[in-house]
């Protein structure tokens, strides 16, 4: 890396800045210095809300979902794809809250075994570009699409200073949509060549394809798809 002798380890964070700041807080914790670099532009969108009538539980698969969330009833049982989003559920006022800890896959088998009524209907308060539908078998899910999330198509300039100096030693991606969009704009700033003196560190085997089009010094994968996983990471990063 040029000058990587002259710079303290930099990590790109590329969430949206809203979900960024304990993420930041650890980074600086671990040793590292955080910079921002979201590349998804977080959209609110006003859906008609539906009848509540048959509508026996909420699924939230993003803190995005529970930020943009309209105002539904707070006392239906809501199930989250992870403890952060359980955590913003209970904040914003919702009473029953289960959390899967994982994935999608997760949330589904606990879904699975919830012994919910097949003649009623889960809400699942999502974005616009969900990876996939969610699938229970013999319940109905019904989408509510409260926000999009807009591919970024440019880094900030003192990110791409840093990155052509060779400061930055990695990259966070928590999504696959994330990852692209990084791809994306770091061809056509001309920057991809600068990723062969940059670690790339990715919550799933999904994330990792997504970025792997640029010359990475490594590509490593979260051993879960959560925060404290894509933490340990950071080993790979040190001298």
């Amino acid at each position: 890396m040029i000058f990587s002798g002259f710079c303290r380890p930099i990590v790109l964070v590329t969430r949206p800045a809203d979900d960024a700041g304990d993420l930041c807080d650890a980074l600086r914790t671990a040793g590292f210095i955080p910079m921002l670099a979201p590349m998804l532009d977080i959209i609110p969108l006003h859906p008609t809300l539906p009848s509540f009538d048959d509508i026996q539980a909420i699924v939230f698969t993003s803190m995005n979902g529970v930020r943009h969330c309209p105002d539904v009833p707070r006392d239906l049982p809501v199930y989250c794809v992870g403890d952060r989003t359980a955590d913003a559920a209970r904040d914003a006022g919702f009473k029953t809250v289960v959390s899967a800890g994982g994935d999608i896959n997760d949330l589904e088998t606990v879904l699975t075994g919830a012994n919910l009524d097949p003649n009623r209907v889960i809400l699942h308060v999502c974005g616009a570009d969900v990876v996939r539908p969610m699938v229970v078998p013999g319940v109905r899910i019904a989408p509510l699409v409260v926000y999009r999330a807009d591919m970024v198509t440019r880094l900030p300039w003192v990110v791409r200073v840093m990155i052509r100096l060779g400061c930055v030693t990695g990259v966070l991606f928590f999504s696959a949509r994330t990852g692209q969009a990084f791809v994306n704009t770091m061809k056509k700033m001309n920057l991809d060549r600068a990723c062969a003196g940059i670690g790339a560190l990715c919550l799933s085997d999904s994330v990792v394809e997504s970025v792997s089009d640029l010359p990475w010094r490594g590509l490593y994968t979260a051993q879960r798809p959560d925060r404290a996983a894509m933490l340990d990471l950071l080993d790979h990063l040190r001298p």
